[in-house]
């Protein structure tokens, strides 16, 4: 039989021998053994009893409970699944108080700062949401709304700029008629929309229902009482002959888009002119 066999049955067998026959003692002091976890040794009827081992279940179901020899005390902590260092945030105290810190204990690649770098993206690396990248491509002071980060209550934050590429689109820029969203509030041209009439013709006279858009917005025009507006030389102020008339009546482009019947003075005759208006010779 090989030495370090029986060696080994030796020690197996006295140990064995010492638990079954408890050593002789006058005091608890002669029994203890010098460990925590295994609990306080006792005399007891003049022979050494084994300890009760100090029972550290928390009672919270989350917490790895154990006990520790080298702090001589019972530790409770939140799981570390991922093996990141860093304990699961969403293992709480009965008062509701995460015991741990980590955000994505199932992705070990996300854990607090310091030590992790956020990234402009949709996924928050540093466990702290109010940090979202820092990208500001256009230089204005304001983070592009492309970087986000979930928040505790299902929310998300965002970056401010939503128009990283332009420095004259970001929060508190004076909103311009452009039809673009200058201060990032989610509205385009606020404030300064105004009623303005189609101008087919582009003659500064409109027509037709009015539509909201921009002063200087070309094809539009604030007046809306063009009587023909696929004419540019006829708008308010302009006559054209009465085909089939008597030769010398006329129809007068009226302020309010309509038209009013008129007779050339004296002897004179309406003369239809190319551009479609009249005039009396």
């Amino acid at each position: 039989m090989p030495s370090t066999f029986r060696l080994g049955l030796v020690t197996a067998v006295s140990v064995a021998f010492l638990s079954a026959c408890p050593r002789p003692c006058e005091r608890n002091d002669e029994c203890d053994d010098g460990m925590f976890c295994n609990g306080q040794e006792q005399c007891v009827n003049q022979k050494c009893a084994a300890g009760t081992p100090p029972s550290c279940d928390d009672g919270i179901a989350c917490t790895v409970d154990r006990c520790s020899e080298e702090r001589r005390l019972c530790v409770n902590i939140a799981p570390d699944a991922d093996g990141d260092g860093y304990g699961d945030a969403r293992c709480v105290n009965a008062r509701g108080v995460p015991l741990g810190v980590d955000c994505a204990d199932d992705d070990p690649l996300r854990y607090p700062y310091p030590g992790k770098l956020e990234v402009c993206n949709a996924v928050d690396e540093d466990c702290q949401y109010e940090t979202l990248g820092g990208r500001d491509n256009d230089g204005d002071g304001y983070v592009d709304a492309q970087c986000s980060n979930p928040l505790p209550d299902g929310g998300v934050l965002r970056g401010l700029d939503c128009d990283d590429l332009n420095e004259g689109i970001h929060p508190g820029q004076l909103e311009a008629c452009n039809g673009r969203d200058d201060n990032c509030n989610g509205q385009m041209d606020e404030g300064l929309l105004v009623p303005r009439y189609s101008d087919g013709d582009n003659d500064g006279w409109g027509a037709g229902p009015p539509q909201l858009a921009c002063v200087n917005e070309p094809g539009t025009s604030h007046l809306g009482t063009d009587c023909d507006d696929t004419n540019p030389a006829m708008h308010p102020g302009q006559f054209r002959c009465i085909v089939g008339g008597q030769g010398n009546t006329y129809q007068l482009c009226t302020v309010d888009g309509g038209f009013v019947a008129g007779v050339c003075p004296g002897s004179a005759a309406c003369r239809p002119q190319p551009n479609g208006t009249g005039v009396c010779l």
